[in-house]
């Protein structure tokens, strides 16, 4: 069992390739977990997957 937080993305300065600031829109997300039901380290893969599925829309359909 687990429940997927997913905030309002907010414009925020990052450091881009050259190490100057670039504006970034970043959008929070928060999975809590029971961990007598799910194992912890199994949560953390499905939000880095989620991350990486949000940031390349592509592998969707891959």
């Amino acid at each position: 069992m687990a429940i997927l937080a997913v905030g309002a993305t907010q414009s925020t300065f990052v450091p881009g390739d050259d190490s100057a600031p670039v504006v970034a829109s970043l959008l929070p997300l928060t999975l809590a977990s029971d961990h007598r039901v799910v194992d912890g380290a199994l949560a953390a893969r499905f939000l880095q997957h989620l991350c990486r599925v949000l940031q390349t829309p592509s592998l969707m359909f891959a």
